[in-house]
């Protein structure tokens, strides 16, 4: 649990550090700064008039239109720092997830900052924090119960029923807010499962 908090941490820290230079005339520079220290796949500035900057500038498109796009809207809507469901990418085609949040000067909207961290990264970043002997580490995205990370990538983004019926979002959320253990049969083999949640985000750890 501390380590994917501490992953977290650490990467919506870089994004939000982007605030302090949102209002500079050639912001490229800066993002692509923060994209290298949090190690994203790419971190960019969109307007409320429209404009779309990039620490990838090769990656811009003419008819790209940031306000139409999901990491905005939620990010505006929830006036704070959000963390996206997974989705394919307008422009790469990839798969990520994408930490958003609203840059303000002098209390009005000066854009929305977002940060692109691959699904792959993710997942390879997750399952090999070290959680103990004969342990692994799961992420799981409440918002819509799947799995976000899984040592066994085949279940990357499906239900966490997937698991069985009985591995549901429904008790999962009663084992955190218990505080409980849930013994499980997984493919024959007994499983003890401890389940946190990732602080800032609608995340469940184990």
């Amino acid at each position: 649990m501390e380590g994917i908090k501490n992953w977290v941490d650490i990467r919506t820290k870089i994004a939000s550090a982007f605030n302090g230079f949102a209002g500079e005339q050639d912001k490229v520079p800066y993002l692509q700064q923060a994209r290298i220290a949090g190690g994203f796949d790419d971190i960019f500035f969109g307007t409320p008039s429209g404009e779309m900057h990039r620490s990838h500038p090769e990656r811009n498109r003419a008819d790209y239109d940031p306000r139409t796009r999901p990491w905005y809207q939620d990010a505006k809507a929830a006036n704070k720092q959000i963390i996206t469901e997974a989705y394919q990418d307008a422009i790469t085609n990839a798969l990520l997830v994408t930490i958003a949040e609203p840059v303000k000067t002098n209390g009005r909207l000066a854009g929305i900052v977002g940060a692109d961290v691959l699904i792959d990264q993710l997942v390879d970043d997750v399952i090999s924090l070290n959680v103990g002997k004969n342990a692994s580490a799961m992420l799981i995205d409440l918002t819509n119960g799947t799995f976000l990370a899984h040592p066994n990538k085949s279940l990357l983004l499906k239900p966490v029923t997937a698991l069985g019926q009985n591995f549901n979002t429904q008790t999962i959320q009663q084992k955190v807010a218990d505080r409980s253990i849930l013994d499980v049969t997984l493919s024959g083999s007994e499983k003890l499962m401890f389940f946190s949640q990732v602080p800032g985000t609608n995340c469940i750890c184990d």
